[in-house]
């Protein structure tokens, strides 16, 4: 699940991110209950177009130990405004990081915590000898979440699927077929269209309302082709390590 992964804007600060925001890094020990209680708790409450609590009670397996945690506290407020879960598919065919999920409040989601977000899983991976994953999975619900990952297959080494532009290759198709059936064996992945059926994990409640991007070929291929029990598994590989450069760049690496 993947609520949100807007495209990273850069915006001119008039104070350091770092008086603002405090971060936690979690890797091989999973976070404490406690926090796992106050993320639940503070994002309900900084999410009310989203069904957040029961969505942490279907998916208590996000914290696993194999999990990378990153949360984001707002300093003043005392309160957790958005997290990353993401974890490696035991895949040997090509190293695969599954995004698990990513909520930020509604009040940042076009400001800068996506972006600490994903600096800090990155330098997370990156400082414990793992290089620039090949590629980023992640199943979501949200055009607005497909959008975002999208613009970085104009990158030069960067192929998306499902493409909606143009055919994805055989190698890619291949790849995909691997990893549907390790990240989701027990659904049927419609090849051409990207979706998983009946892939939701039984949290089809969390979305009010399709969060639509605005643009017609993204919106109309989630329209004609889920259900909210539906998820689109959306793949972004990364074939080369100027590619890399310039995603970790745009976040700010």
């Amino acid at each position: 699940m993947m609520e949100v992964f807007p495209s990273a804007v850069r915006k001119k600060q008039t104070h350091r991110i770092e008086d603002t925001f405090s971060v936690q890094c979690f890797l091989g020990t999973p976070c404490s209950n406690d926090l796992r209680l106050k993320i639940s708790a503070d994002l309900a409450v900084g999410m009310p177009s989203f069904r957040v609590e029961s969505y942490f009670l279907q998916k208590a397996s996000l914290f696993e130990n194999d999990a990378i945690t990153i949360v984001i506290h707002d300093k003043a407020a005392d309160t957790v405004v958005g997290v990353i879960i993401a974890a490696y598919l035991d895949n040997p065919e090509r190293e695969t990081l599954n995004i698990r999920t990513i909520l930020i409040v509604e009040e940042w989601h076009r400001r800068n915590v996506i972006n600490l977000l994903w600096r800090n899983l990155f330098k997370t991976i990156l400082c414990n000898g793992r290089s620039f994953p090949k590629c980023i999975v992640f199943k979501t619900y949200s055009p607005k979440s497909f959008q975002a990952m999208a613009v970085f297959s104009r990158i030069p080494g960067v192929e998306m699927y499902p493409s909606l532009e143009k055919a994805n290759t055989a190698k890619t198709i291949e790849h995909i077929r691997k990893i549907a059936e390790i990240l989701s064996p027990e659904h049927r992945l419609v090849e051409l269209t990207g979706v998983l059926k009946g892939a939701s994990d039984g949290v089809n409640d969390f979305y009010s309302d399709l969060p639509l991007s605005g643009r017609s070929s993204i919106d109309d291929h989630f329209k004609q082709n889920l259900t909210q029990s539906d998820r689109l598994l959306c793949c972004l590989f990364v074939d080369t390590q100027s590619a890399a450069n310039r995603i970790l760049r745009a976040f700010g690496s």
